[in-house]
């Protein structure tokens, strides 16, 4: 196949992958802000009661739910996209024990990156939640207005809905690209595994969407190509796929990230 027509080809796939992970943020976008809806809720009632803060990890286990249940959706769209290709044998894909080996992949795979990210938003909810009464005090006692602990708590309640809902666009979009290319990722990699001429990996490239949101380090990435078993260079930082952050990439590199990685043969097919 012609370079030009193999570079369409694999821009035609990330678009078809970023219109299927957007819809899937959307749906993740309306959980998430029931979610800190629900937060803001019983941190008001709560402040107002007893004019404590509330402990934010008491929602940990709706959060947990709400991600796995975002990774499980997300990985059955992606899953089998390399497999069901026209060019994989129906020796592969009648392989169980290769299906097994990737359900399971991706199994680890979520339960890890769920409770990472799990960790980490709770760890900003109760940043923000704090603050919010903070200011609230501060401000109060700048501008010598009394306050009773119910206004506080509506005031910081407020504040902090409006900080975490300014916080939703960019979980869904970081947590659903993190599920469908990690689960492209692990699929890929188990396929290579079965590859019968060893000397010619499947390879993986890097597509950017190329517009005038696209970070130009990831711009600069598109068309990099590297065996699938490595990472893409980046900024300097290695990633395995668009939104990886197991090797140490920063947030800079993964967060709100659009683009996809493109997993093909080269040399022959998949046998």
């Amino acid at each position: 196949m012609a370079l030009h027509d193999t570079q369409v080809k694999q821009e035609q796939q990330a678009v078809k992958d970023l219109v299927i992970k957007l819809s899937l943020e959307r749906q993740m976008i309306i959980k998430l802000r029931k979610y800190f809806t629900t937060i803001a809720d019983r941190f008001e009632n709560f402040y107002a009661d007893t004019g404590i803060i509330l402990d934010t990890t008491e929602f940990n286990e709706q959060l947990n739910q709400m991600m796995f249940s975002q990774y499980k959706n997300t990985s059955d769209k992606f899953k089998n996209q390399l497999i069901n290709h026209s060019d994989v044998s129906k020796e592969i894909k009648d392989d169980q024990e290769l299906l097994d080996r990737i359900d399971t992949g991706i199994q680890h795979y979520s339960v890890f990156s769920v409770q990472k990210s799990v960790t980490s938003i709770d760890k900003t909810n109760q940043k923000q939640v704090n603050k919010s009464v903070k200011d609230v005090l501060i401000a109060s006692a700048i501008t010598g207005l009394v306050l009773s602990r119910k206004q506080i708590a509506r005031r910081a309640g407020i504040s902090f809905k409006a900080n975490a809902f300014a916080r939703t666009n960019t979980i869904a979009m970081t947590e659903t690209q993190k599920a469908a290319e990690g689960t492209k990722n692990i699929e890929a990699r188990n396929l290579n595994s079965k590859k019968k001429d060893k000397k010619t990996p499947m390879l993986n490239t890097w597509v950017a969407v190329l517009d005038e949101k696209t970070r130009g380090s990831h711009a600069d990435a598109d068309g990099q190509t590297v065996i699938i078993t490595d990472p893409f260079i980046v900024q300097g930082e290695k990633l395995m796929f668009p939104g990886d952050s197991s090797l140490g990439a920063t947030a800079g590199n993964t967060i709100n990230c659009r683009c996809a990685a493109i997993s093909h043969a080269q040399g022959e097919n998949v046998e």
